[in-house]
């Protein structure tokens, strides 16, 4: 999906997760700010 703008122009930031990946959330789009990795995808 990100490659499909991209080629269009579009700036993007993408971040992807591994497919195994399990957050302590459940979800994504929540974010716990107490874990390296959220801290990471915000700077």
């Amino acid at each position: 999906m990100a490659a499909s703008i991209i080629v269009k122009g579009v700036p993007v930031d993408s971040q992807f997760y591994r497919k195994d990946r399990r957050p302590p959330l459940g979800y994504e789009y929540q974010i716990n700010l107490d874990t390296g990795a959220e801290m990471l995808a915000l700077e």
